[in-house]
Order: structure tokens, then sequence, then C-alpha cells
């Protein structure tokens, strides 16, 4: 078996096609803070990991969530999104409300799931849960935990 004593993850990356609409979702929506930010970077380690073209100028942005420093990366990659379909991973967020937040999103004119209250669970603590597309389609699942 494996020692998995050191294993930390860090942060899911997403790409998107604006840093400025990513932003409304993960910082206002979702309450993610900047970090770092690292405008027009070419040939990255990135690039080669989502198999961008090395030329392709691209935004770099890492947000902190709470305590946790860094703990979500946004690159934004423009128009080329558009190409690459929809995204097949998503996030999942523990929010102070899911109503409250599926709100929010509605607002901006997010694709929102309904929200489903699991009251007595087989599994885990009752929850409330709900889902939403941010500007690009990708998926983000919210949760709240009921008293």
């Amino acid at each position: 078996m494996r020692d998995t004593t050191a294993l930390q993850l860090k942060r899911p990356v997403v790409l998107v096609s604006s840093i400025d609409k990513a932003l409304s979702v993960y910082g206002e929506l979702l309450g993610f803070r900047e970090n770092y930010r690292m405008e027009c970077e070419i040939d990255t380690f990135s690039h080669q990991l989502f198999d961008l073209p090395r030329d392709l100028e691209t935004t770099f942005v890492t947000l902190d969530c709470g305590d946790a420093e860094r703990s979500l990366a946004l690159i934004a990659i423009g128009e080329a999104l558009a190409k690459r379909g929809n995204s097949r991973s998503a996030i999942v967020i523990e929010v102070a409300s899911v109503v409250g937040t599926i709100n929010e999103a509605r607002a901006q004119g997010l694709r929102c799931l309904p929200i489903k209250k699991e009251t007595e669970p087989t599994q885990g603590p009752p929850r409330s849960e709900s889902g939403f597309y941010d500007h690009d389609g990708n998926p983000i699942v919210v949760y709240d935990l009921c008293p």
C-alpha cells in the first residue's frame, strides 16, 4: 500500500474564457479572493497539460478560500475555450446557504439545477445540495449542512 501521509490536494484548475466573468462567479458569488495573477503567459506547463497552443496568451489566477491560500486556479484562454467543448469536471463547495447561493446564481443568469434537501440521508449529515454552471459551462456543486 502506498504511503499517503504527504498527499495534499493543492487546487483544482478551471479553464475559463474570461477572468472577469469567472470572478463574478467564483469571487462575487462564491466568495473566493484573488491571491495571484499572471497576465499574458505563453508556453507554460498549463499549455502542455491542457494541450493549448504554445503561443496562446493566457491569464493565470489563483484564488483563496477562507484560510486556504491558492485553493483554486483559473486559466483564461479566451475564445479558444469554445473549441474545447464542455468541461467534464466539477468542484464541490460548502456554502452557508444553498438557497441563497442558487438565488444569486440565477440573478446572474446562470443555469441552475433544482435544490435537493436530504433531511434524513442514509449516509452523511442532513444537507441541501444543488449545482449551477459558470459562464463557461463548468459545473459547480454547492451544499450546506442542515442543523
